[in-house]
């Protein structure tokens, strides 16, 4: 199913079943809605919360930049994988991946010794990764800094917020949604200035 879809499960007789997920970056845009509908509504909407969400989201990360990175690999290789990359999704991955902490999911809480009320960025995983994250984002900005990437971050930063903005209201939570507006925005100009041939 694509990220995000409504749906539920019917057997007609007794089953034991397993679920899971991944993440794809042709469908970022859809995981990152799906993620701010759980942060405000993941108790009205879903039954499960997923712990190690963040974790994959980070790993995804830390691939695109080594892969991007020159001292790691030649130009032919990098030019070769943005081939096949889709930048204005990478800048998406971006966004989230910087904002996520704020988007950890609301989750059922009936019953304090279900592991599904367990907030992920509580967990110790999460903890010990995501500095680390945070700075591999800045890494692949740098990395991916041009004119059009920057646009890129611009618009899916916008969007991102918009969502947040949107869905908060819908809530009426008490408090407003804040972010950290414009920070990767800054960064990408910042490395586009210091070294405008980056982007090559």
């Amino acid at each position: 199913m694509q990220p995000a879809m409504p749906h539920f499960v019917v057997t007609i007789e007794d089953a034991f079943a397993i679920g899971g997920h991944f993440y794809s970056l042709p469908t970022m845009k859809l995981s990152v809605r799906g993620m701010l509908l759980e942060h405000f509504f993941g108790s009205a909407i879903v039954n499960a919360a997923y712990p190690q969400c963040p974790i994959a989201l980070m790993k995804l990360i830390d691939y695109l930049v080594d892969v991007l990175d020159p001292k790691r690999h030649q130009r032919e290789v990098r030019t070769e994988v943005k081939k096949h990359i889709d930048m204005e999704t990478v800048a998406l991955l971006c966004v989230l991946v910087h904002h996520i902490e704020q988007v950890g999911p609301e989750v059922p809480n009936e019953d304090e010794n279900d592991f599904n009320t367990e907030y992920w960025v509580g967990r110790m995983e999460y903890e010990s990764d995501f500095q680390h994250a945070c700075e591999l984002v800045k890494q692949l900005c740098r990395l991916c800094a041009t004119e059009d990437f920057l646009e890129y971050i611009k618009s899916c930063e916008e969007e991102f917020i918009s969502m947040a903005r949107e869905f908060n209201k819908i809530k009426k939570a008490a408090s407003g949604y804040k972010v950290k507006l414009k920070s990767l925005v800054k960064l990408v100009q910042g490395a586009i200035l210091e070294r405008p041939e980056m982007g090559s």
